[in-house]
């Protein structure tokens, strides 16, 4: 796909606590005046037990108003150290049961690890920690959106 990039924004923050899945950083608004966008990450968990991170949208339509799982990373199993994924979003021909949770409680992912639903996001993403019991609380997570417009 060719195109141009038109920004780049960044959401990053650290796990605060184990066993609680949290909002690391910012949400990322203004999607849906943009084609299409490249998603990289750097993800650690130097100690403890496994990380989970992945990314939600926004519904906002016909009275729903919640974030959906959109992209999960793989799991980082206890001392993993520090990984860089980088997720492209294109339309895929499949259905995939995702839950939806309210603004201020993300609940552990309901996607599968290495999952990337695919298509447009709609206008808003964040991005979500999920740290297992002794997991490394304190670790550093970012995420790199890439925005891009199709060349007319």
């Amino acid at each position: 796909m060719s195109g141009r990039v038109i920004k780049v924004e960044t959401a990053t923050g650290v796990v605060a606590a184990a066993n609680a899945p949290a909002v690391i950083g910012k949400a990322i608004t203004g999607l849906a005046q943009y084609d299409w966008f490249v998603l990289d990450f750097t993800v650690s968990n130097p100690t403890g037990a496994t990380l989970d991170v992945f990314v939600q949208r926004k519904i906002e339509a016909d009275g729903v108003d919640e974030w959906r799982d959109w992209i999960r990373l793989p799991s980082l199993a206890s001392a993993a150290g520090t990984k860089r994924y980088t997720a492209t979003v294109a339309p895929l021909n499949a259905i995939t049961e995702v839950k939806g949770v309210a603004e201020a409680s993300p609940a552990t992912p309901t996607l599968a690890a290495n999952t990337n639903i695919g298509g447009h996001p709609g206008d808003k993403i964040r991005l979500v920690a999920s740290a297992a019991a002794s997991a490394a609380t304190g670790s550093t997570q970012t995420m790199y959106v890439t925005f891009w417009d199709a060349e007319v």
